[in-house]
């Protein structure tokens, strides 16, 4: 398809990303397929072919997917079986998250979300998977950087608009990760999921030495030690993971404005986000100051905007102006953020 109609591809090195990326949500199918092709003798036959299928249902979105953006609208058409025709307008875009994991960045690739505040259903998101960066760049400002009316007598301002650096995150700030539980989840999850492989592998741990010899001391030991030691590694657990999810999610954090009157967050270690809210929208801001939180006088920031979460998975939700920090630095962010409304 030509681009002459205003219709634009996705970057073609997606031909990688998302092929790869269905096998990895697939893995529990294919796993199925091979003890299904057990019986018959043919379980890497059966493996092999739905390996194929997922590989070309993940190709074929890149010959399936286009999108345009007009002065009034952003369009995205995509779908083979059932075709599907997203138009959002553009005033009712509040953000635009930039994102690349490991697999986007090594391809020189960026994931584009439209924020809304429409609907939160994932088939009505306005998603573009994947876009060169610089065309993410470019596309991001596009739809946010909607400056006055320029005068044609001055080339200087062809310049990039300046950004005001408004917050940055020092390395001492993860001391805050772990009185944010957010690793609770995490240890959850690790045990769940070391459990049943443990199962399925008809592994018996109190059999190992050092297992056994710790099972038998729990045995003979009173139930309040029990509960203490309980208690100890679990904190000591979820403090870990809550540590390393601070450092994974707000590594390289800077919080920017720019001239031409957006928000300009990025962060991330492995997998990067570039998170852009329009001034306009925003109504306010929130400190936000969790139990645990609030016992090391620590707070959070967050946008309130029209169509954005706040409090609880704001982080996810695009909102968020400042993780946690020391709470004198996030009412100074909330003072800056506001003061020029």
């Amino acid at each position: 398809m030509s681009e002459t109609d205003g219709w634009r591809r996705l970057s073609g090195r997606m031909l990688v990303i998302h092929p790869i990326q269905e096998l990895l949500r697939a893995w529990p199918v294919l796993i199925g397929l091979v003890f299904a092709g057990t019986a018959g003798g043919q379980g890497s036959w059966w493996s092999l072919g739905g390996a194929i299928i997922v590989v070309v249902a993940g190709m074929m979105r890149w010959f399936t997917t286009t999108y345009r953006v007009s002065a009034e609208q952003v369009q995205v058409r995509r779908g083979l079986l059932r075709r599907q025709l997203l138009t959002v307008p553009r005033d009712r875009i509040r953000t635009v998250d930039v994102t690349a994991n490991l697999l986007h960045r090594s391809l020189g690739l960026a994931k584009i979300e439209v924020g809304t505040g429409r609907t939160d259903r994932k088939d009505e998101a306005v998603k573009l998977d994947a876009l060169h960066v610089a065309e993410a760049t470019r596309l991001r400002a596009e739809l946010l950087h909607r400056a006055p009316a320029r005068r044609e007598t001055a080339p200087q301002e062809t310049a990039a608009p300046r950004e005001t650096l408004l917050a940055a995150v020092p390395a001492a700030w993860v001391r805050y990760g772990p009185f944010t539980l957010t690793g609770l989840v995490t240890v959850g999850v690790i045990a769940g999921v070391f459990g049943r492989a443990v199962n399925e592998a008809h592994i018996d741990p109190g059999r190992l030495g050092p297992v056994s010899t710790l099972l038998d001391r729990w045995e003979h030991a009173a139930v309040p030690v029990e509960i203490a030691v309980l208690v100890a590694v679990l904190a000591v657990a979820v403090a870990i993971a809550s540590t390393l999810g601070y450092v994974l999610a707000f590594y390289g954090f800077r919080l920017t404005r720019n001239a031409l009157g957006t928000l300009h967050v990025t962060r991330g270690l492995i997998t990067t986000r570039s998170t852009t809210i329009e001034e306009r929208r925003l109504h306010g801001v929130e400190i936000s100051e969790p139990l645990l939180l609030r016992a090391v006088r620590g707070a959070r920031c967050l946008a309130i905007t029209t169509g954005l979460r706040v409090g609880r998975g704001a982080e996810r939700g695009g909102s968020l102006l400042l993780p946690p920090a020391p709470r004198a630095e996030a009412e100074r962010v909330g003072t800056l953020v506001l003061g020029r409304r």
